[in-house]
């Protein structure tokens, strides 16, 4: 028996006090699925029952009357309003391999004159504001476009909130296809003569996006040793082996984030400075601070003050210390967050925020949580100025910091529009390079940590239990070159993953190390945090696995409860073991996610610890230790940055003289 999907409804409501379910040929419904209807209702997923009894329950979307489980022809509907045709379809693991069946289903009902929305369970679980804003943009037009005199007027701020759902459909469709170039920042393309906030924004943060949770996670998950090349390909071989040049990594991903994610930004930040908008300039002066942290993270010195001037005829821009741009990075969020925020001429922010849907409150909160990232990054090399700061942070007595996840939730499960690292890995790749890095799994493994691991990675395609290559060890004679990667274990990828620019988990965790350090607040305070942010991964992976949010409470306490072995040290306990606590779960936690920010916080704090002896050397390896890349071309050193792509030398006579993969960024200084 196969479940639905859904449609739109041209057909009269059945009156009220009917009682009844509507037989009648337009509805299609079939009488003989009422058992396993039931069935099927009874057996519910925690995605369902959680936007019937928070959503659709007591008509309380917008007055419109839903059923659970409703037989449409030969299919069950998961949710389906019989007044406007609509089905809503709840799609879990499974449907990741159904997806031909799902199509069938699709195309079937659409005949039938239903449409079909699909959302991820685990979109349900965690993001059920957009869920709702989703839904609300389409029962409005359906309304609309039935209704004689329709109750949302056009021109009205409800019906602009579809327009606005339709514009960001266009701009994610054309940035997942073809990110270089593809907006002019001083066109609009629904409007040529100007471009304005509203859209722009939204091409800025999903430039971010794109590259942050395409390519730099790989590399982030391959320098931190959480995924390793596989033997059954060579795509990433130079990568895991810190083969590094300035043709790795091109204009596709730093020319990209400078003349698409920054100049977009710079644009909407300078247009709404003159406007004195200052919800749109907050959130363009963080997004801006988040990109150049990046981009001095992975290179040093970089373009910054003189950057994004082309207009000014400023065509070779100098490049900054990074240490200098941490301190310019300071001002710019104090400044931005200065503003009055309650002005006559701020406008509104709504869905064109592809993070947080115009909730400028999450954006102060974003910022301060990005200030305080900054200061611990340098605390090693400017252990005074991260002190002053954090404390001077925490002694606004209002301060909020970040506590959910900062994430790019909009992708569809469709080509072109899914999750950037989905999109190359598994639409174009089918996966064959990336598997489960020996490293990360003797320390899940060893610490029993098997119910994380299992939500990170598959099975190995050809059955039994996970199996993990030592990192760079690709080239190892008992898996020859050419050996199938269906008998490793693979990253888990699904095209409707949310891509996170900070998750609660890393957001909990700065919070605990700067208590630690600076006793900002109680220890129970920063061991609660710690606890937190070990949770909120657990829930990340998880929950969209069927486990109930008791469940996963409970099994995460029994990694960081007392005597366990996340348990948070003792209160007294030197500082870096607190650290060291605290960066191995953050290690963790933000596998596959955010690992580049995981290779820099190992390179800021050196943990988990490098490893003196082989991942080979079965007797005196240490669980989780690194390992440098069997196959490094570096000499036994680990990669540290990346180099500028050869279309900076080539353009910019400013251009620093190449480094080498292995030279230190500016802030890494603590000894080995």
């Amino acid at each position: 028996l196969e479940k639905g999907a859904g449609g739109i409804d041209s057909s009269s409501p059945l009156e009220k006090g009917t009682g009844g379910i509507d037989s009648s040929p337009k509805s299609h419904y079939n009488k003989k699925l009422k058992p396993f209807a039931r069935k099927l209702r009874k057996n519910s997923t925690p995605g369902e029952i959680k936007l019937w009894n928070e959503v659709l329950k007591g008509k309380k979307m917008l007055g419109f009357q839903f059923l659970r489980q409703f037989p449409i022809d030969k299919y069950i509907a998961d949710f389906a309003c019989r007044k406007l045709k609509i089905i809503i379809e709840i799609d879990g693991y499974s449907h990741n391999f159904k997806q031909d069946e799902d199509k069938k289903r699709d195309q079937r009902l659409i005949l039938l004159g239903y449409t079909v929305i699909r959302f991820e369970e685990r979109e349900v679980i965690h993001n059920m504001d957009n869920v709702i804003k989703t839904l609300e943009g389409i029962i409005k037009q359906k309304a609309y476009d039935q209704s004689p005199s329709p109750p949302f007027q056009r021109g009205t701020d409800s019906q602009n909130d579809v327009n606005v759902l339709k514009v960001l459909v266009f701009l994610l469709a054309i940035l997942l296809s073809s990110c270089t170039d593809w907006l002019d920042i001083n066109k609009d393309p629904n409007n040529p003569d100007q471009a304005n906030e509203m859209l722009t924004i939204s091409a800025g943060i999903s430039s971010v996006a794109y590259v942050y949770g395409g390519k730099y996670q790989v590399l982030g998950a391959l320098w931190s040793q959480q995924w390793t090349q596989s033997p059954g390909a060579s795509q990433y071989s130079g990568l895991d082996s810190y083969d590094i040049n300035s043709s790795t990594y091109d204009t596709r991903q730093y020319g990209e984030l400078y003349t698409g994610a920054l100049k977009n930004l710079e644009y909407v930040k300078n247009l709404a400075h003159q406007k004195e908008n200052w919800g749109y300039y907050l959130i363009a002066n963080v997004m801006q601070c988040y990109t150049f942290q990046i981009l001095a993270d992975l290179y040093d010195e970089i373009p910054f003050s003189e950057a994004l001037k082309g207009d000014e005829e400023v065509t070779n821009p100098i490049f900054e210390k990074g240490e200098n741009i941490y301190d310019s990075l300071i001002i710019r969020l104090d400044e931005s967050l200065s503003h009055d925020f309650e002005a006559e001429t701020v406008e509104e922010v709504g869905d064109e925020d592809l993070l947080f849907q115009g909730n400028i409150e999450r954006w102060k909160q974003f910022a301060n949580t990005l200030k305080l990232k900054i200061y611990l990054r340098e605390v090693y090399k400017n252990p005074e100025i991260s002190e002053a700061g954090i404390k001077s942070l925490y002694s606004n007595t209002s301060l909020k910091l970040l506590t959910t996840d900062a994430a790019m939730t909009q992708f569809i499960n469709e080509t072109g529009k899914s999750n950037p690292l989905y999109e190359t890995e598994i639409r174009f790749f089918n996966n064959p390079n990336l598997i489960l890095s020996f490293t990360l799994y003797s320390f899940l493994s060893e610490k029993g940590d098997l119910d994380r691991l299992n939500a990170m990675f598959d099975y190995p395609e050809t059955g039994g239990g996970h199996n993990a290559l030592i990192q760079g060890n690709y080239n190892d004679p008992e898996d020859p070159t050419g050996t199938n990667s269906t008998s490793f274990s693979k990253p888990v990828m699904f095209p409707t993953y949310p891509v996170y620019l900070m998750s609660a988990s890393e957001a909990y965790f700065l919070q605990a190390e700067a208590i630690i350090r600076y006793n900002v607040k109680p220890y129970s305070t920063a061991k609660d945090y710690y606890n937190k942010g070990i949770e909120a991964s657990f829930i990340r992976l998880l929950f969209p696995f069927g486990y109930s949010l008791s469940e996963i409470t409970a099994l995460a306490e029994q990694f960081y409860g007392p005597g366990q072995p996340y348990e948070f040290p003792a209160e007294g306990s030197p500082v870096e073991e607190f650290v060291k606590a605290i960066i191995i779960q953050k290690w963790i936690a933000l596998e596959g996610i955010q690992s580049l920010e995981t290779f820099f916080e190992h390179n800021r704090t050196h943990y988990p610890k490098e490893s003196p002896v082989p991942a080979s050397d079965e007797s005196n390896y240490v669980p989780g230790e690194f390992t440098v890349s069997v196959n490094n071309v570096t000499s036994g050193r680990f990669p540290k940055r990346l180099i500028f792509p050869e279309s900076e030398y080539s353009s910019n006579i400013n251009t620093p003289a190449k480094k080498e993969v292995f030279e230190k960024i500016w802030w890494d200084v603590k000894s080995e």
